[in-house]
């Protein structure tokens, strides 16, 4: 399915077999690299919905790839993901197309609240996902002694809007 919002061309694409399984490889040799005991469930269910994505839309402008969005299996509670390309970040188009899609998947009526997990480190991201409504529901750190930090927000459906037009 393709389709327009505002200037961005939009296509859903469902997720393959093959994108799945690399991205299970990929886990499985992180997890071994690190005691499970420091990774809270959201973020074992954020890194296995991403691997499983149920849709991933992939965001365009005049032929040139922009970024993609993809959301999890769970259909009462979608993780969610953002991937902007670096030339196009901190322009607006993530809040943009997210916010319609977002907003779009609530209509529906089924969505309990949106998932969204992010670095403590990633202002931009954690600006986008506050500014979509997110609420900080849990912060764990992945290692014992670093920095690092992962912050799980919710982002309740009736908080997003959409005045953004999709065609």
């Amino acid at each position: 399915m393709n389709f327009k919002i505002d200037d961005f061309d939009i296509e859903q694409i469902t997720n393959d077999k093959s994108s799945a399984k690399d991205g299970e490889q990929f886990l499985k040799e992180t997890l071994k690299e690190i005691n499970k005991q420091d990774l809270f469930e959201d973020m074992l269910l954020r890194i296995s919905e991403l691997t499983k994505s149920h849709y991933i839309y992939k965001i365009s402008m005049d032929g040139q790839a922009v970024g993609e969005i993809t959301f999890g299996e769970n259909e009462r509670k979608p993780v969610i993901g953002i991937e902007i390309e670096e030339q196009f970040r901190n322009r607006g188009i993530g809040y943009k197309v997210l916010k319609c899609l977002l907003a779009r998947d609530s209509a529906h009526g089924d969505v309990e609240y949106f998932v969204y997990s992010v670095r403590n480190d990633n202002i931009p991201s954690i600006r986008l996902v506050e500014k979509l409504g997110g609420v900080r529901v849990k912060t764990f750190k992945i290692f014992e002694n670093h920095d690092l930090e992962i912050y799980t927000y919710h982002i309740p459906p009736n908080k997003v809007n959409s005045n953004a037009i999709i065609k």
